[in-house]
């Protein structure tokens, strides 16, 4: 009776609201070690819990960090955020159940985090306590505004996987002060606190002083209207993967080796005793995945369209076969929009037969947040080559719901829930609605110029005109401590943003500068939106000017800190925009050697007239020239794929006792060459180095680059040649492995002459030390005409 009535403080959580973290968030750690939110039992023996701590069930959930497969490693932590917090009004504790069994559990922390950094209030060290939950107290003593931190630890081996439930925080801790306002995605509740827009007027008290659900629009009384199509799961994601097409589903490059994804067959898998013969019904394509060489753990997903409302009869029907004595685990998630959280839906493990099987997934009815469909293959921990899992026929069923009726003025957006929005705040990557239904990928898609830079550059052109080039990053291997943690779109540590890098090659004053495609000019009021973040003491100016009749005219710029946030920002192009027009957007370096701008989620508004005819400025690079990397990655790009990075360099590399003293082209430290940092990063992991794509010369195409190869735990360099066929897999044409000297080699790799367009692919992969940097310089070509 003493927990019956008592209002639930900001901050707490019991992680069972619809996939929801209460405001927590959990990023990708290391080696994509991270805390999931799950239910029932881990995928591991002898470890993890059999259920939650909130209904002691397998219906509720928690958190835990899986530690099987050999891409985490020993010691790798990942982190619990809780949402930021005030001053407390008295005596503040937050109260936690932990559970840690298993032989090889690791630690767990918590600390608060705070204007003076990080302070560990308690600790459970190593060590197995048993297949039971366990309560756990902090005072939080906080005399400022903070954020509580829950961290896990890998122990050394799979058995043991870390888990916390029900968090819960003391009347002491409600705060009455007025933190910093919220992000422009996010609504302030009337206790000041922030939590995400989608949760507004979705019927879940969410603030804590049901703020959040006060003031909502009325609910209509007329007759429910159908969903728009592509807003939920329907034919359009049905998939027989027939002419080697995934139809709408992405293969999830993130964690996946060069080529190594879900795969097209029509016959026996190349393995022995394990996969199919043919696809499901005798005939056809299938898809696979191939586990010889495999490392154990390795993760490989499907991804399908986002979606954003499911009827309460949504099925996902789909054929599968599990055949081998290596087979591992076979999951269909749901992975949430909002908070990056999945969830299980349907599961299977180890051996089925050799046999096509039908499996069958209840989708989740949801109208409050959106959500992609995942399958996840999970290989076995101690690996094997008799693992191959196959997949066919996916469709949908059953899964069309109802919406409410128009009610808004002809010159507004009407949101599922009725509620009423500007149309220039549509497709902006904001998400406005609460269910986020105003960035409808249907909708949106059709938009010429708009980009995320999470799979491209959108068509967009780094000018060489400048000094340097724009490049792509992501939270995860940010290097600088003022770099983006997260990017705009996915707000995770694995999204892509564009920025430029303010280190010791570049000097400062430097200009990057990156143009859209032409525009026609706009019928309408006509808007370019975009996301910026600039943080550091010693930052440059970004500038957004509007290049039309030879001319550039400067449209927007900002200068200086603006804080470690993504400032979101509209500016309207009519009077600017003449005739055929670009945007170009330009950064200026710093003098601060670690302060860099980023860039992320471009998009134009409805009253633009999309892509013009007009042909490309002259000042686009041409491919066929030369690259000594002195005035940057000239045409060439890192991968979207990337796990680690091809960066710039001047003189030695920052480790002793590998890579190169002096650039190939001047023979000296003031020259550029490229070249992979192995002091960061874990065996296995790469980069590549794209081209831009090429089309087959007949005459013949020859690409001729030096490498330098030294260092006593050098990895490997790879050429590769990827066309544009979808499902084709790279095509090797030049390998090394381990130490080739210390000096600089030459290597001539002849190019196809026939076939469809590829792009070159130069990999490098990181060995088992930091004594293993690869370089590159003086890239050169042959008769190889650009598309």
């Amino acid at each position: 009776s003493d927990e019956v009535g008592c209002p639930v403080v900001f901050g707490s959580c019991s992680f069972e609201q619809n996939g929801r973290l209460c405001n927590w968030t959990n990023p990708v750690g290391p080696n994509n070690i991270f805390w999931r939110r799950w239910r029932g039992i881990t995928s591991s023996g002898f470890t993890g819990p059999r259920f939650d701590h909130t209904f002691s069930n397998t219906t509720g959930h928690y958190m835990y960090i899986e530690t099987s497969g050999t891409v985490i490693k020993f010691g790798d932590t990942a982190q619990l955020i809780g949402p930021q917090l005030v001053k407390p009004i008295g005596n503040c504790s937050m109260s936690f159940w932990y559970h840690s069994y298993g032989a090889t559990s690791g630690n767990i922390t918590v600390y608060r985090n705070d204007t003076a950094g990080k302070t560990m209030l308690w600790r459970k060290t190593k060590g197995d306590l048993g297949q039971t939950w366990h309560r756990g107290v902090v005072q939080v003593g906080a005399t400022a505004p903070y954020n509580m931190i829950i961290e896990g630890s890998k122990g050394s081996s799979f058995t043991g996987d870390l888990a916390v439930d029900d968090i819960l925080f003391t009347q002491g801790c409600a705060n009455t002060i007025t933190p910093t306002a919220c992000y422009a995605h996010q609504f302030q509740c009337t206790n000041k606190q922030c939590i995400w827009g989608v949760y507004r007027c979705d019927g879940v008290n969410d603030c804590g002083d049901n703020s959040d659900e006060q003031n909502c629009p009325p609910t209509p009384t007329a007759t429910p209207a159908p969903a728009p199509p592509g807003s939920y799961p329907d034919s359009s994601m049905n998939c027989t993967f027939e002419g080697d097409s995934l139809c709408l589903w992405t293969n999830n490059k993130t964690d996946n080796v060069l080529g190594r994804d879900w795969t097209f067959s029509d016959r026996s898998t190349p393995s022995q005793f394990t996969g199919p013969t043919t696809g499901h019904g005798g005939v056809g394509n299938y898809i696979y995945v191939e586990t010889s060489d495999l490392p154990g753990g390795t993760v490989t997903e499907l991804y399908s369209k986002r979606v954003y409302y499911a009827g309460p009869k949504c099925k996902f029907s789909f054929w599968y076969h599990m055949y081998g004595q290596d087979i591992g685990d076979l999951y269909v998630m749901i992975r949430y929009t909002d908070s990056g959280a999945y969830g299980p839906i349907w599961k299977k493990s180890g051996p089925q037969g050799n046999v096509w099987l039908n499996g069958i997934a209840n989708m989740p009815e949801l109208s409050n947040t959106s959500y992609t469909v995942v399958v996840r293959h999970v290989h076995l921990d101690k690996g094997g080559f008799r693992g191959d899992v196959a997949l066919d026929d996916f469709s949908f069923s059953d899964c069309s719901p109802s919406l409410p009726p128009p009610r808004c003025p002809v010159a507004q957006f009407q949101c599922p829930d009725s509620s009423c929005i500007d149309p220039l705040r549509v497709c902006d990557y904001t998400l406005d609605c609460n269910s986020g239904y105003d960035e409808l990928d249907s909708q949106c898609s059709r938009i010429d110029g708009r980009c995320d830079f999470e799979t491209s550059l959108c068509g967009y052109t780094q000018l060489t005109s400048d000094d340097i080039n724009w490049s792509v990053g992501r939270g995860i291997s940010a290097i600088s401590s003022t770099a983006p943690q997260i990017d705009h779109t996915t707000m995770s540590k694995d999204g892509h943003y564009l920025f430029i890098q303010a280190d010791r090659v570049h000097s400062p004053g430097d200009v990057a500068s990156i143009a859209t495609p032409y525009m026609q000019p706009p019928y309408a009021a006509c808007y370019v939106s975009f996301c910026y973040h600039m943080y550091g003491n010693e930052l440059g100016k970004l500038t957004v000017a509007v290049f039309t009749n030879n001319e550039s005219k400067s449209a927007f710029s900002r200068s200086g800190n603006q804080g470690d946030q993504w400032v979101c920002q509209k500016v309207q192009l009519n009077s600017y925009a003449t005739g055929d027009f670009q945007v170009i957007f330009s950064a200026n370096r710093g003098s601060g050697v670690k302060d860099e701008i980023a860039l992320d989620d471009v998009s134009f508004s409805q009253g633009c007239a999309g892509f013009a005819t007009t042909p490309a400025p002259t000042a686009t690079p041409v491919f066929s020239a030369p690259c000594n990397f002195e005035k940057g990655l000239c045409a060439w790009t890192n991968s979207f794929h990337n796990q680690l990075d091809w960066d710039l360099q001047k003189g030695p590399s920052p480790s002793s006792n590998t890579g190169p003293g002096t650039d190939h082209t001047t023979g000296s430290s003031l020259g550029q060459y490229v070249y992979l940092e192995t002091s960061l990063g874990s065996v296995g992991q790469y980069a590549i180095l794209q081209s831009p794509t090429i089309t087959p010369s007949a005459q013949g195409c020859s690409f001729t680059f030096w490498y330098h190869m030294f260092g006593t735990t050098v990895g490997s360099l790879e050429v590769a040649t990827q066309v544009s066929t979808p499902g084709a897999t790279p095509t090797s044409a030049f390998l090394l492995t381990g130490s080739q000297g210390n000096f600089w080699q030459k290597a001539v790799v002849t190019m196809p002459s026939t076939g469809p367009t590829y792009q070159i692919a130069v990999k490098g992969t990181r060995g088992v030390s930091y004594t293993g940097d690869i370089a590159l310089d003086d890239f050169t070509f042959g008769s190889c005409p650009t598309q």
